[in-house]
């Protein structure tokens, strides 16, 4: 039997902050800034790739930004991403590969701060290398894949600070709603590429739920006014 632990989450009050957010932001998205720019710049994802977040294993993610001279942004990332993990149940080992898309709009409401809405679609294979210590049998280890792929929709506060002329940094709070079930037949499924770890059972085949954070570094390459 594998096991695995569950961490509830509650999404109220995350949603009613976002859903003021965007009102504001949509009250105020004809207003032009005074300083308006049109932009275009690429970025990666800083957090993401921290090899030691999941022990073992990576993620890239380079993405392309565009700002209008409107104060909005069109957001295009993509990545891929690998996982090595011993310590999610209690007696398999883990590993999950796959890749994703994601592409977004983004509105600045106030100053470095903006509030947005992302589409991704990620489809991904976990592995799982299950040892079952016997009493009455001897040992064995038995070797479980799954495949899945879901659409899903991503909310985002982000906040932007420049570095310098070219470089800045881009910090983003994120909630990932899944848009379809996902198929377990081998055990739940612990994290999707692009989406995060789920912190909600997907055995009860409720549509999966994750939030996260992460931090990009982004290039500017070139600014018209």
């Amino acid at each position: 039997m594998v096991d695995r632990v569950v961490v509830k989450f509650q999404s109220t009050s995350m949603t009613k902050i976002f859903c003021f957010i965007l009102l504001y932001s949509l009250i105020n998205f004809g207003v032009q800034s005074q300083n308006a720019k049109e932009r275009l710049s690429i970025g990666i994802d800083l957090f993401r790739s921290l090899p030691t977040y999941f022990q073992s294993g990576y993620t890239i993610e380079p993405s392309l930004i565009y700002k209008t001279k409107y104060d909005f942004l069109i957001d295009l990332a993509a990545g891929h991403t690998s996982i090595d993990k011993d310590a999610i149940y209690q007696n398999i080992q883990y590993a999950c590969e796959g890749n994703y898309v994601k592409l977004g709009g983004r509105k600045i409401f106030a100053k470095d701060f903006s509030i947005g809405l992302s589409v991704g679609y990620t489809t991904f294979t976990e592995k799982g290398v299950i040892n079952y210590k016997g009493n009455l049998f001897p040992d064995f280890i038995l070797n479980k894949n799954q495949t899945n792929s879901f659409v899903f929709v991503e909310p985002t506060l982000a906040y932007e600070v420049a570095i310098s002329s070219k470089f800045s940094l881009i910090t983003q709070l994120r909630t990932s709603f899944g848009l379809s079930k996902m198929s377990q037949p081998a055990f739940p499924v612990y994290s999707a590429p692009g989406f995060g770890p789920l912190i909600t059972s997907t055995d009860s085949g409720k549509n999966p739920i994750a939030v996260g954070f992460s931090v990009r570094l982004v290039y500017t390459i070139f600014n018209k006014e």
